[in-house]
């Protein structure tokens, strides 16, 4: 049977089953129209429908994001963590995973490496890393995913540096900030 005649076919047999704009060819036992669905809503396998399928809504994802950000100079010569004051974020909601990431604008005056993390507790590190300042200042990033945050944490930010005098947020050209992304 050649393309044109296929398709002759095929129209014949659906002439009269879907009748309005929308409408899905669905299969039961017989082609069987399913009428179109409300706006915005999602077609839906269903095994337990009729025609196995079934319009309803959509179960798409929740996104939360929030910052912080540091305002003002922070500066410390500290070799040991120290809480960077004035940058925490409290988690309103644990129902899903967290993307938290962290951004630093920074300068050392003894060109020596620094730390910086983001904690969930006193010891636990969930995002962050070592930065080595072979120049003056340098702008750095760092992400992770997280799960095991609970409702109403308060993630702090902290630094060290190897020597020298780290100085945060030293310009007007970038910040330091922490930033969570939850999807649930």
């Amino acid at each position: 049977m050649g393309s044109s005649n296929f398709l002759s076919a095929l129209t014949k047999s659906l002439s009269g089953i879907l009748t309005t704009k929308g409408d899905v060819l669905g299969y039961g036992t017989t082609e069987t129209r399913l009428a179109v669905g409300s706006n915005n809503q999602v077609l839906t396998a269903d095994s337990t429908e009729a025609l196995g399928i079934k319009w309803g809504s959509s179960g798409g994802a929740t996104v939360t994001r929030q910052t912080a950000q540091l305002s003002g100079l922070f500066s410390t010569t500290s070799t040991s963590f120290v809480n960077i004051t004035g940058i925490t974020l409290t988690i309103p909601d644990n129902t899903g995973s967290f993307f938290v990431g962290l951004t630093s604008d920074s300068e050392n005056t003894g060109n020596g490496n620094y730390n910086i993390y983001v904690f969930k507790d006193a010891s636990t590190q969930i995002a962050g890393g070592a930065v080595n300042l072979p120049s003056s200042n340098i702008h750095s990033g760092f992400s992770s995913t997280y799960s095991g945050l609970n409702d109403g944490q308060t993630l702090l930010v902290q630094t060290r540096t190897t020597s020298g005098t780290l100085n945060l947020n030293h310009d007007a050209t970038n910040t330091t900030r922490i930033s969570t992304l939850e999807v649930s």
